[in-house]
């Protein structure tokens, strides 16, 4: 997977790139004026992160497969838990847990795989996925929260 931001992002776009980055193991870099489509030409044969701005704070997440269609966007906004610290996120093995085609779309795009019901991955890193709310767990603690505020597939 491969994450990006809008073009002049804010400290808590980055932040939250970063995070996301840093949650799915994966390569953030920064935009700068490189076109979507640039962005997408680099990253072909990878998940592409697009993570855009409202109001100069994180406001969407738009997913595209490795061919560059947008598969899932959501309209978003975020809380940071502070009860665990980046450097006590594991890598390794990631479960998708939920239901709705929210969790359908992203086990599928991520995992190849239906998501899960409930996971038994307590140890690892857990993307939960309900119709209102992402979170990302680690250990089963909350590392980062994006409510959903709407969302538009394809």
């Amino acid at each position: 997977m491969l994450i990006t931001s809008s073009r002049k992002p804010s400290s808590g776009t980055k932040q939250l790139c970063k995070k996301l980055a840093l949650f799915f193991d994966c390569k953030y870099i920064a935009r700068g004026k490189s076109s979507i489509e640039d962005i997408i030409q680099s990253g072909l044969g990878d998940v592409i992160l697009i993570v855009g701005e409202y109001h100069g704070n994180p406001g969407s997440l738009t997913f595209y497969d490795e061919f560059g269609n947008v598969k899932i966007s959501f309209l978003i906004s975020s809380t940071y838990p502070n009860n665990i610290s980046d450097k006590q996120i594991r890598t390794g093995l990631l479960d998708i847990e939920g239901f709705g085609e929210a969790a359908n779309i992203l086990s599928n795009l991520l995992l190849n795989l239906p998501p899960v019901e409930k996971s038994e991955n307590i140890e690892g890193r857990v993307l939960r996925v309900t119709p209102d709310k992402i979170e990302f767990l680690n250990n089963n603690i909350c590392f980062l929260k994006l409510y959903v505020k709407g969302m538009k597939t394809n």
